[in-house]
């Protein structure tokens, strides 16, 4: 009986170890393969259609919020291209694909991406498909915006997800924060892991 509580906890904690390490990969979202890496961002626009496309964006969030009124906080900086909307009295648009600032970024993406393909000598049919099936523009497929900010003066991310670094931290420590936070989970969960072997062997010593 002792042999079969032992094995019963061992199972239990490593389908409990490879649970988290699969979440974890879930979590993980990449480009599909052969994607071309573009260096067009949303400040390639002039600066008239910045202007225009900064006005149609507040527009937006005054009609999202039921009326000037409403949008307690509305802006769009045209050099950075940052952008924030807040409603008083009711959450804004959660579609966040539909923001024409979003849209917009998302096009010009695609476009750049097309652009790419066809110095693709080998086989522009195939990555202009990968294009059109990564940019879903106006979709809820659509691949995530960066560009929204807390406040007018913050600096929003052109290329993925901000990386947020301490006031006592260089640049060149940058890379190392994905690690640390990856490594303060994988103790998180040996943690619990160890927490329940000496469960397991205080109900084995109890039994005998």
């Amino acid at each position: 009986m002792y042999y079969q509580l032992f094995t019963l906890s061992a199972l239990t904690i490593a389908a409990f170890a490879q649970q988290n390490n699969g979440n974890a990969n879930d979590t993980i979202k990449s480009k599909p393969e052969g994607l071309p890496d573009i260096d067009w961002t949303i400040l390639n626009l002039d600066p008239s259609a910045r202007e225009n496309l900064c006005e149609r964006q507040k527009s937006y969030c005054s009609s999202s919020c039921g009326g000037p009124q409403e949008a307690m906080k509305n802006f769009c900086n045209i050099t950075t291209m940052g952008w924030g909307c807040d409603c008083a009295s009711k959450k804004s648009n959660p579609l966040n694909f539909l923001w024409p600032i979003v849209h917009a970024e998302c096009s010009g993406k695609a476009q750049a991406c097309q652009m790419m393909c066809y110095q693709d000598k080998i086989n522009p049919s195939a990555c202009a498909t990968l294009c059109n099936s990564y940019y879903l523009c106006g979709t809820d497929n659509a691949p995530p915006s960066y560009l929204e900010t807390i406040l007018p003066t913050d600096l929003p991310s052109y290329k993925g997800p901000k990386v947020e670094v301490k006031q006592n931290q260089t640049h060149n420590d940058t890379a190392s924060i994905d690690r640390q936070n990856s490594g303060a989970k994988y103790s998180y969960h040996m943690d619990i892991i160890y927490n329940l072997v000496l469960l397991s062997v205080a109900m084995i010593y109890h039994l005998i």
